[in-house]
């Protein structure tokens, strides 16, 4: 069970690393120095999965290691509001624009938007949101609607044209 965990933990790191890594896009860039610190950890602390995971009680430490780790990206709010600060000044404050709308967003979604205005993959999305696929489409399709209701369709057209 916690080895399917950690091949699942380093499957979704290498791939938010490799979007990163591959991405000629501006924005994605600078998102990498925003969690590129963290990002090195992970990877650290995977090398030492490699080289001495075959105990149970060292794969128990390596799965609360990266847990520990994501759940400091996904609860940082240093993190957050440096991603808002990216996505605004690339995207024309299209957040301070949602915000000012007043369509009720949860934080969820909210999040969301700023991950995939951000350039992250869905499943980078997912593992920052702690969330799986369905949730992250049911994510897309209340934000979709929300903001066509409130007379944003440009800014939908903006954030969904992916």
């Amino acid at each position: 069970m916690q080895r399917h965990e950690i091949e699942k933990y380093i499957s979704m790191i290498s791939e938010l690393k490799q979007s990163y890594v591959n991405s000629s896009s501006k924005i994605l860039q600078e998102v990498r120095s925003v969690y590129g610190d963290k990002l090195s950890d992970i990877n650290n602390i995977l090398e030492v999965y490699y080289e001495h995971g075959n105990t149970s009680r060292e794969s128990s430490k390596i799965v609360e290691q990266v847990k520990a780790i994501i759940d400091s990206i996904r609860n940082d709010s240093n993190y957050i509001s440096q991603l808002e600060r990216l996505v605004n000044l690339h995207h024309d404050n299209i957040l301070v624009v949602i915000k000012d709308s007043n369509i009720r967003l949860s934080d969820k979604e909210q999040r969301y938007i700023l991950y995939i205005l951000s350039g992250l993959s869905n499943r980078s999305i997912c593992l920052l949101l702690g969330i799986d696929d369905a949730a992250l489409y049911r994510i897309k399709y209340k934000v979709k609607n929300k903001m066509n209701e409130g007379g944003l369709y440009n800014i939908v057209d903006e954030i969904f044209a992916k």
